[in-house]
């Protein structure tokens, strides 16, 4: 018997034994990327024990939704805020309409050859099965810490679609009532379950899930020491997940951990057999999950995974014909024709944005494709910009409220609910560049999940930070008996403002 997680229940060959070594080289691998400080995903590609791996690592997630497109693919409520992959919302703003029956997928957006057929290591079935190892850091969170739902699920797909309408609830975002458990789904997944279904063991479990919810495999947690979405202040919910798969046995391991260590025993073990499962050879690794009448966080915080690489000897191989000057005029001069055109377009489209005066619009096409706000869960609305400009007489000095160190604040009238008008406090930040972009983003994201009775509410945005205007907040914290005259409370206001 070959030793390792990726030696169980298999025969004492030399594949078997090689691909134990391979697996066990690329778990180092994982471990070392892990302590990586860069925000971005690294890639690795190379040749460990014979057999080529590719590895992505994301040691974190400190990038906004827009700038992680590149490498992964967000669907349903997904998307990244507090430094996780947000699977499903992130919101203190209404947890009525943000965080219940919600669903959401995350997928690496990068397909990967999962088996090949007629390679020339394949099995007896004929089929080379790629192996895997992932080990990712999950959140499970009771946002108002009374009762979690529904749960989390690291998925093996044949596509990046959306979750399927209805799948919110006991399907996690995978399936629904009418597709549950129909193979034309072609997934796999490993279920981290936080409600107890009629087919469940208990509301604390892993389980295997193929093209369905009604788990193959489902293991209580708790024997383990492990209890997902904890319901007082003794833990953080964060855990460590392992899974190991080895495509020559066929075969899952599970391990949880609430420290970085991986446990010497699997809470889940299983037989798996891709090949069967997927619609195409190809399939994508990512992240699934659901909220109910009962709601939870559901987020990751790092991801690291190494997948082996397959080459389907079945497919017709091309031959490259041309050589030497020939291929370089045929792949050159396109080249340099592109090439050509790129600069003359990015010229044209320069010429055109310098004639377009885009002035202290926070509206124009500037500030709006560089700041992502769909990346901040349960924003508030938009505000027109010449509604804005009209509330506060053009931005007039005499409906300046105060000054502070990103911006200036106006008292404005603009239209609000059934027609009416409202009084607002609108902060108009100074300047386009990156960093008070970034500033934007990050007071929006803190205000708007602030919540207190004599704290004003955000109610837009769009680099304007638009608030309620209600001079009775500041009465409540100076007097007892009748409120302070405008000039007054104008006085308090540039005070408050000159600190934010």
């Amino acid at each position: 018997m070959t030793t390792g997680p990726w030696g169980r229940g298999g025969r004492a060959t030399t594949t078997t034994t090689s691909l134990a070594l391979l697996l066990l080289l690329l778990a180092c691998v994982a471990g070392c990327s892990i302590s990586s400080v860069r925000a971005q995903a690294t890639v690795f590609t190379g040749t460990v024990a014979g057999r080529e791996i590719t590895n992505f690592s994301f040691p974190k997630f400190d990038q906004n939704r827009v700038q992680l497109a590149t490498n992964l693919t967000f669907t349903g409520n997904a998307s990244v805020s507090q430094g996780a992959l947000q699977v499903t919302p992130d919101s203190a703003n209404n947890f009525e309409r943000y965080l219940v029956n919600q669903t959401g997928r995350i997928f690496y957006s990068t397909p990967f050859l999962l088996w090949a057929s007629n390679a020339s290591n394949a099995t007896a079935d004929g089929r080379h099965v790629a192996s895997f190892s992932t080990v990712f850091q999950i959140n499970l969170y009771r946002a108002n810490k009374t009762v979690k739902g529904e749960g989390l699920a690291f998925v093996v797909a044949s596509g990046v679609d959306d979750p399927p309408p209805g799948s919110d609830g006991g399907y996690l975002g995978l399936t629904n009532a009418s597709t549950d458990g129909l193979g034309a789904n072609g997934f796999a997944a490993v279920e981290l379950d936080t409600v107890k279904q009629s087919y469940d063991p208990d509301d604390n479990h892993v389980g295997l899930d193929v093209n369905g919810v009604h788990s193959t495999a489902a293991i209580p947690l708790a024997p383990y020491g492990v209890q997902l979405a904890p319901s007082d202040n003794s833990s953080s919910g964060d855990y460590m997940v392992w899974i190991d798969y080895n495509g020559t046995t066929r075969h899952v391991w599970v391990y949880i951990s609430p420290n970085d260590t991986k446990p010497a025993t699997a809470v889940l073990n299983a037989s798996l057999d891709l090949s069967t499962i997927l619609l195409d050879k190809t399939g994508y690794f990512g992240f699934s999950a659901s909220t109910g009448v009962d709601y939870q966080l559901n987020c990751v915080k790092l991801w690291n995974m190494t997948v082996e690489v397959l080459h389907d000897d079945s497919l017709p191989k091309t031959k490259t014909k041309l050589s030497g000057w020939k291929l370089g005029l045929v792949v050159g001069v396109p080249c340099a024709a592109a090439l050509a055109l790129g600069l003359l377009a990015g010229l044209y489209l320069m010429m055109k944005k310098r004639k377009k005066q885009v002035g202290d619009d926070p509206s124009s096409v500037v500030f709006h494709n560089a700041i992502d706000l769909r990346s901040i869960p349960g924003v508030p609305k938009e505000f027109d910009y010449k509604e804005l400009r009209k509330g506060t007489n053009s931005f007039d000095d005499k409906m300046k409220l105060g000054q502070g160190g990103y911006g200036v604040v106006y008292r404005a009238t603009v239209p609000g609910d059934n027609g009416q008008s409202m009084e607002v406090a609108v902060k108009q930040f100074s300047g386009a560049n990156t960093k008070g972009q970034e500033d934007f983003l990050a007071e929006l994201s803190i205000i708007n999940r602030l919540r207190h009775r004599n704290l004003v509410k955000l109610v837009g945005k769009k680099l304007l930070l638009i608030t309620l205007l209600h001079p009775i907040k500041f009465c409540l914290l100076v007097s007892t008996s009748s409120c302070l005259p405008w000039s007054f409370l104008s006085i308090v206001m540039s005070k408050l403002v000159s600190l934010v």
